[in-house]
């Protein structure tokens, strides 16, 4: 997208196209613009390299030449646009030299005519202020170019954003982010110890429902429950770790003690809000399926366990494993069946003397997983 050097009619030379845009008075800079100092350059040709003293500037008169700063494109300029104008008003080297600050190729066969600086510094001073005010014409719509693009760069950064935000949680997309900020999307994210509150739900009869089901009424049934289960984690403060078939896992980050009880009081308060809410999702559609919850408390490793280069933040650790545990358990020592809700008692301790904490048996109970290890539980009512 370019603003600069639009032709006023199709019957505009480039260097007419040029001075009826810029220049207050054309007909003062026309006669330095003479034909004899046309320039023809081929594919890859550099007018000048980044570091260069400049002598001289151009005004693109066919094709396209590219502007680069260490071999990234940063501009294009086509016929009827200056290039080269901002060393003219850059002393940045020992000597009071102006030099360059990018590099200016031709992408393609493309001529240019020339202006040396030389033939600017003989005008007379009426005319050199022409020049001047015709630079700085061309400075200013550069800039209403550049904030035109910067704008356009950040609405498409957004989107991006929020295409990622779809995909990974908010940890995720944070710590991606800080990892990747030098711009060459090599490094790995750090791992980070902490404390989090692990959710893990399955949704009990699914299997048996889908079979029996059309594939696009199962996706729709399955999307629907997953959008309950995200949106009542989120309005407590939790977060989606991941979806795996019909199952979710879910985490509060919570490195500190305040937290940590924040955390265990609004994930219980959003299993409560969830099984009310699904409850009501499968009487309405007539789905015979329900749902189990492990929640979970401990240490846990946050970051990048992905292999390759795909990139999989997620959480891991004994904490995570068993908080799966909890969900998966179907009974406990003593042979009886377990409610919806299981948590184990590092979360009860956290909601002891809240209106969670009436929502579970007075009683622990112990679980026991395929491995034979033995979980203390506290089984919901419900």
């Amino acid at each position: 997208m370019s603003f600069i050097g639009v032709p006023g009619s199709a019957a505009q030379s480039p260097i007419e196209s040029f001075l009826s845009r810029f220049c207050p008075d054309p007909e003062v800079l026309a006669k330095i613009l003479t034909s004899d100092r046309l320039i023809r350059t081929r594919d890859g040709h550099c007018l000048c390299h980044k570091g260069d003293i400049a002598h001289e500037l151009w005004i693109v008169a066919s094709g396209e030449y590219r502007i680069e700063e260490d071999t990234h494109l940063i501009g294009r300029r086509l016929p009827g646009e200056l290039i080269g104008e901002q060393a003219l008003y850059r002393l940045n080297d020992a000597g009071g030299n102006r030099t360059r600050g990018a590099t200016i190729k031709a992408s393609g066969p493309s001529t240019a005519f020339k202006i040396d600086y030389s033939v600017i510094a003989s005008l007379p001073d009426s005319e050199q202020a022409v020049w001047h005010e015709t630079c700085a014409r061309v400075r200013a719509a550069k800039l209403d170019e550049a904030s035109v693009l910067r704008a356009q760069l950040r609405k498409h950064e957004e989107a991006l954003e929020n295409v990622i935000e779809r995909f990974v949680c908010d940890e995720g997309a944070q710590a991606a982010n800080a990892a990747f900020d030098d711009g060459e999307m090599t490094n790995r994210i750090p791992v980070e110890s902490s404390t989090a509150l692990i959710w893990f739900s399955d949704l009990k009869g699914f299997s048996s429902f889908a079979f029996s089901q059309p594939a696009d009424a199962v996706a729709q049934a399955l999307r629907s429950m997953m959008d309950i289960q995200t949106r009542v984690i989120m309005n407590h403060g939790g977060q989606i770790d991941k979806f795996m078939g019909d199952g979710l896992m879910a985490f509060w980050k919570a490195p500190d003690t305040d937290r940590q009880v924040k955390a265990c009081r609004g994930a219980v308060a959003a299993a409560k809000d969830c099984l009310v809410d699904l409850d009501a999702y499968f009487a309405e559609n007539g789905i015979p399926c329900d749902i189990r919850i492990g929640l979970h408390i401990g240490p846990v490793l946050f970051g990048d366990f992905g292999g390759g280069d795909r990139i999989a933040f997620t959480t891991i650790g004994t904490t995570v494993n068993n908080a799966s545990r909890y969900e998966q358990a179907y009974e406990c020592s003593s042979g009886n069946p377990l409610g919806r809700l299981r948590i184990s008692e590092d979360v009860f301790a956290r909601i002891i003397g809240t209106e969670g904490e009436g929502m579970f048996e007075a009683e622990t109970r112990v679980l026991r997983d395929k491995n034979g290890v033995r979980h203390k539980s506290r089984i919901a009512h419900f």
